[in-house]
């Protein structure tokens, strides 16, 4: 039997900010997750056969509350978390 799920992990700590020049703030620390963390709950979950699953209490908040508020808002929210945990790094 086959069954797929799909992961939505929200942030996850990884060198991509690295290789994309960018850097956490410590506000950014706080609410991205490790990788190793994602990766063993994506198979806890994907052994329980679940179809959707969004690790982590934030990334749940982040994923259930913009059903409930105006689009425009709700990206303004996501654009200000952004600004406040990740910084461009000089290039060197």
């Amino acid at each position: 039997r086959i069954s797929i799920t799909c992961v939505c992990p929200g942030g996850v700590y990884t060198e991509f900010l690295e290789q994309a020049g960018q850097s956490l703030n410590e506000a950014g620390h706080a609410h991205m997750m490790r990788a190793e963390d994602v990766a063993l709950l994506t198979i806890e979950a994907t052994l329980a056969r679940k179809s959707v699953y969004v690790p982590g209490f934030e990334n749940k908040l982040a994923a259930v509350l913009p059903r409930f508020m105006p689009s425009g808002f709700a990206l303004r929210l996501a654009e200000m978390a952004m600004k406040r945990s990740v910084r461009r790094t000089p290039k060197v």
